[in-house]
């Protein structure tokens, strides 16, 4: 085959190498800032497995739709 190995993964998993210390950056100061902690207590809290995965799904189409409105 020729093709790379992230060909058969979907894109918002894989990143190239040059973006990944600093996506990495922003995650690590998302989750050190007020908001951060905020979102991840009450997000640990929720026991349901269901209910955590809507959550996530929801994050993800508001975060699509603003990458979207952006262009």
């Amino acid at each position: 085959m020729d093709v790379p190995v992230s060909y058969f993964f979907d894109k918002g998993i894989t990143q190239s190498a040059e973006g990944f210390a600093e996506s990495e950056s922003n995650f690590m100061d998302f989750c050190s800032s007020s908001e951060g902690i905020q979102l991840m207590r009450a997000f640990t809290n929720i026991l349901d497995a269901k209910v955590r995965r809507k959550i996530i799904d929801l994050a993800k189409a508001l975060s699509e739709e603003d990458q979207t409105n952006k262009l």
